[in-house]
C-alpha cells in the first residue's frame, strides 16, 4: 500500500520533470520534503514547491500552460496553488521563500532521482525555518495575550 509520502512524493517528481523541461529546477519545501531529510512522518500535507520568481510573474501564463499539460488546474482562490485529484500544490517565488525564511542558504545541490532534477533543504536549514516561525508565533501569541488581559480589565469595571 502506498503512503501518503510516496504519493505526494511522486507527484512531486512527476511536476519536476514537467518543469526541468522549461529548464526550472523547482524546490522541494514543505511537509513532503522534511519527511524526506528526517524521515519523521508527522503530517504530510500539500506539495510545497518553490520556483524562479518569473515562473509566477512575467512567465504566470506559460507557467499555466505547464501545469494545464501535467493534468492540474488551478484553485481557484489561490493563483499559485493547483490540485489534481486530492494533490494541491502551492507553489511560492525564491524572493518570497528567502524573505519567509529569513536566511540565506546559498547554493542548493541538484538532486537527480528518477529522470527529475530537483533541489532540497537539509536537516539544518529546516531547523532555522521552523525556530523562525515559531518565534513569529510567540511574537504574536504575546500580543494576543495582552489584548485578551486588556479586554479583561475592561470588561471587569
Amino acid at each position: 500500500m502506498i503512503t501518503k509520502f510516496e504519493e505526494k512524493f511522486a507527484a512531486f517528481l512527476n511536476i519536476a520533470k514537467g518543469l526541468n523541461r522549461q529548464s526550472i529546477i523547482p524546490i522541494l519545501y514543505g511537509s513532503v520534503g522534511l519527511y524526506r531529510v528526517t524521515e519523521v512522518y508527522d503530517e504530510v500535507g500539500d506539495l510545497d514547491i518553490v520556483i524562479p520568481d518569473e515562473w509566477l510573474g512575467d512567465k504566470f501564463a506559460e507557467f499555466l500552460n505547464i501545469m494545464k499539460d501535467l493534468g492540474y488546474q488551478q484553485y481557484k482562490d489561490y493563483p499559485h496553488t493547483f490540485i489534481k485529484d486530492d494533490i494541491m500544490v502551492d507553489f511560492e517565488p525564491e524572493s518570497g521563500f528567502a524573505a519567509c525564511a529569513c536566511a540565506d542558504f546559498g547554493v542548493l545541490p541538484v538532486n537527480k532521482l528518477d529522470g527529475a532534477e530537483f533541489k532540497e533543504l537539509n536537516r539544518n536549514h529546516y531547523l532555522i525555518i521552523y525556530k523562525k516561525a515559531m518565534q513569529s508565533c510567540e511574537k504574536k501569541f504575546e500580543s494576543m495575550k495582552r489584548k485578551v488581559q486588556l479586554l479583561e480589565q475592561k470588561c471587569a469595571n
